[in-house]
């Protein structure tokens, strides 16, 4: 990208391509920049809404992390996040941390049995 940079300095001085090298920097920058953004979907065990409410901002909570979507029915939760500033194994442990067991990690029977009654599961 400096190469781009200095391009485009050096050509700028051109008064009448000026313009044109400054939206084929923009375009390079655009087209060169990489995409961090992941999603995945972790299988998290759970009752009800206010589970639902707990492990969405569990995951949410997280810097990083854009979406989660958990669907108490089929228990799923869809994370949308950056992967170079948060990992899959982090969102495991911040649910986990929360007392609901994610297929990757069991939350400890201590923070599993601060739930309130109708969202414990086990």
């Amino acid at each position: 990208m400096a190469i781009v940079l200095l391009f485009c300095v050096s050509v700028s001085y051109f008064r009448g391509m000026r313009n044109i090298i400054l939206l084929l920097a923009v375009f390079c920058f655009v087209a060169c920049g990489k995409s961090n953004k992941k999603q995945v979907s972790l299988t998290v065990s759970g009752n009800c809404d206010m589970c639902k409410s707990t492990i969405e901002t569990a995951s949410k909570s997280l810097d990083g992390v854009y979406t989660a979507n958990w669907d108490n029915k089929s228990h799923q939760l869809v994370v949308e996040f950056d992967s170079l500033k948060v990992t899959d194994s982090q969102i495991h442990v911040a649910i986990a941390n929360k007392g609901y067991d994610t297929d990757l990690k069991k939350a400890s029977d201590k923070d599993y049995d601060a739930l309130e009654t109708c969202c414990q599961y086990r």
